[in-house]
């Protein structure tokens, strides 16, 4: 009887695994950008410095300028998109730091998604974005804007800003088959003259895995069913 339970468990274990380790995303396009913007007062306005990447699977790129330097990394995978941001510098409230992370991909399966992140700013405004959009039927599954003139920290998905909040759809959801998506993480951090040199740090995690097909467990699992039927006979 053990062991009639136990392969039944691993039954079920590997229809999962194998079914979670296909690829059920075709990735079509990342972009990777991250800018140091400060202000001139002689011209009045803002110069960007910047670095960029579209390598398809991730890139880490630095932005450094003044006192500052701004981080993005990316790592897109079949089973997540993963963005990390990291600042550093303490200066001009006029100046900010920006970066962000853009993923294009089609889905080849129906499944859920969950979008995760979490941003800690530590100078004078800090704004934290994410959007789903599926552009098969240009429909945002997901948007999230939050937006404090202090330090703050934001979790994705709910609405904590002091200065402007926009929250649409939700975290979680289903992939239709087929479709192609745009996802996205943001962060904006304007440093103080007395925020620290880490000025902030944060990560934007979008998370997906295929359905178990019901004929796959059907027939694995009755497969190891017979099994133990034939040894409770003899």
């Amino acid at each position: 009887m053990r062991l009639c339970m136990l392969l039944t468990m691993v039954s079920l274990n590997l229809v999962f695994s194998a079914r979670a380790s296909a690829a059920g995303i075709v990735i079509g396009y990342v972009q990777t950008y991250s800018s140091v913007n400060l202000y001139d007062y002689d011209i009045s306005n803002v110069i960007t410095h910047y670095a960029d990447g579209y390598n398809l699977a991730g890139d880490l790129v630095s932005a450094t300028a003044g006192p500052y330097t701004s981080t993005v990394s990316s790592t897109p995978t079949p089973e997540r998109l993963y963005a990390r941001f990291s600042q550093t510098g303490a200066g001009d409230p006029n100046d900010f730091l920006y970066g962000h992370v853009v993923v294009g991909f089609t889905a080849t399966t129906a499944m859920p998604y969950l979008f995760s992140g979490l941003l800690t700013g530590l100078g004078s405004y800090t704004e934290f974005q994410g959007y789903l959009l599926d552009t098969t039927t240009n429909t945002y599954l997901f948007w999230n804007i939050q937006a404090s003139n202090e330090a703050a920290t934001f979790s994705m998905g709910l609405e904590e800003g002091t200065y402007s909040n926009v929250l649409e759809g939700s975290v979680a959801g289903m992939l239709q088959a087929g479709h192609s998506y745009y996802w996205s993480t943001a962060f904006r951090i304007d440093p103080s003259y007395d925020s620290t040199d880490g000025l902030g740090s944060g990560f934007g995690e979008l998370r997906f895995h295929e359905v178990p097909e019901p004929s796959s467990m059907i027939l694995l699992g009755g497969g190891f069913g017979a099994i133990c039927l034939f040894r409770r006979r003899r």
